[in-house]
């Protein structure tokens, strides 16, 4: 028998992965017996009783919980019985707590249940007569809560976030519309978990969406002849969806080239599929002939050895069947590039045309440089004159005069000072003339030097 969660177990458990010490899970207070006997008991029924036991336990079981699934890595769900098993402290589970938690973790959206995420309509309850009828007659809130608690169970946020690697897985890959038109079988390369939560991954998409699954197209003929009837109901089994580009500005291509895109794809999955089927084959018979062989069974190691060959010309011809399969698509995405480019030319030519009437001609772009060419003459003509040195207006040889006058003066000055004090120095006499005197000197010099 299974023995419960301790601190110190590491054993792996059959009802999922352990929560391990040694990754902090679990908190300190797990080894405290009157700290987890507390945790342990149930919280009160409204948070409004008692507000601080309420958010107390709720808190420390929530952060459990979560820290429980990141554990689990590729693996997104978990249920509550494995939860309530590997929580199970020295045979005392807490059952009655849990149940609280994950009630209230499912009411305001932080979990939900994986059986409401993949019948969940994208369009709303309200616009689906049979959601709404199934809602008429559902069980009362208590029963659909058990319902809720006794199925897998999925946290919000790992859901969206692992839907949305996805998504960006496929759309980085994508180079065209063609790329974003994909088999479920071909999407679990790009599945960032588990492959089997892949349905789960691509209902959330749908939900937001930005996954649509592609179905045949109405057929355009009023009576269908029976061998188009019996091809559309064999591809209509083909599961392939449509993802939007990142931008959502994506241009569609026609419904009947989008499906027969999903049937070229499909078929092309198909015959991977069958190919490496054929190949293992060839392998098991290739250790059986081998096998007679060693023990010198030569007419008994023919039989294997035709059916062998035979295999492998089947391989062959589906080799070339994927290599026709890969030609077509190849000329559909071809079509529809030329087909944007095509487009993209028209919608050029229509502007030039638009700006070319409105706007611009060669006689317009003529005159406009016409007119800037006689602007340009014109500013460089005002800024000549502007340059020009402005004439004070008095002749030459008054100046002369004046300067010669005010120089003779200034050498008299100073043979008479030199006489009468030569210990005071020229400048000192010359500072104690008439002040009036020497302003009208520096104002003549000044005029001489300009």
């Amino acid at each position: 028998m299974q023995q419960p969660l301790h601190r110190d177990e590491s054993k792996r458990s059959p009802h999922g992965p352990q929560i391990e010490s040694k990754d902090g899970l679990l908190p300190e207070e797990w080894e405290n017996d009157d700290g987890m006997g507390f945790m342990f008991s149930p919280m009160p029924s409204r948070r409004e009783d008692d507000p601080d036991h309420w958010d107390t336990k709720f808190h420390f079981w929530r952060k459990i919980i979560l820290d429980y699934q990141k554990q689990q890595k590729s693996r997104i769900t978990f249920t509550f019985n494995e939860l309530q098993h590997q929580l199970t402290r020295k045979g005392d589970s807490p059952h009655k707590v849990l149940h609280q938690v994950l009630s209230h973790m499912i009411d305001v959206g932080e979990i939900q249940s994986v059986t409401d995420v993949l019948h969940q309509e994208q369009t709303g309850w309200w616009l689906n007569p049979l959601t709404w009828l199934s809602w008429i007659l559902s069980p009362s809130k208590q029963q659909r809560r058990q319902m809720q608690l006794s199925g897998a169970l999925v946290v919000t946020a790992v859901l969206k976030s692992m839907s949305s690697q996805l998504y960006s897985s496929v759309c980085d890959q994508a180079t065209d519309a063609i790329d974003l038109i994909c088999p479920i079988e071909a999407l679990k390369e790009h599945c960032p978990c588990d492959v089997s939560h892949l349905d789960l991954l691509l209902r959330d998409l749908q939900r937001q969406g930005i996954v649509t699954e592609l179905t045949p197209p109405p057929s355009s003929s009023a009576h269908p002849s029976s061998a188009t009837q019996r091809n559309a109901n064999r591809v209509s089994d083909i599961k392939v969806v449509k993802f939007i580009s990142k931008s959502g500005a994506q241009k569609g291509v026609a419904k009947e080239v989008e499906w027969g895109v999903a049937q070229l794809k499909a078929a092309l999955v198909g015959l991977e599929r069958r190919s490496q089927a054929l190949l293992d084959k060839i392998q098991r018979l290739e250790q059986t002939i081998r096998s007679l062989l060693k023990h010198g069974k030569k007419q008994l190691a023919l039989h294997p050895l035709r059916q062998k060959k035979v295999l492998e010309r089947e391989v062959d011809r589906m080799l070339t069947c994927k290599s026709n399969v890969f030609t077509a698509l190849s000329s559909i995405q071809n079509q529809i590039t030329n087909k944007m480019v095509v487009e993209s030319m028209k919608s050029a030519s229509t502007a030039l045309n638009s700006l070319r009437e409105s706007e611009l001609s060669v006689e317009s772009i003529e005159d406009l440089l016409s007119e800037l060419s006689d602007d340009i003459k014109e500013a460089e003509a005002i800024d000549a004159a502007i340059s020009q040195p402005v004439e004070a207006g008095i002749p030459d040889d008054e100046l002369e005069k004046e300067y010669e006058a005010l120089k003779r003066e200034l050498e008299g000055d100073t043979v008479q000072v030199t006489k009468h004090a030569p210990s005071e120095p020229v400048n000192a006499k010359v500072a104690h003339k008439d002040p009036s005197a020497s302003t009208e000197l520096r104002k003549h010099m000044t005029q001489l030097a300009l």
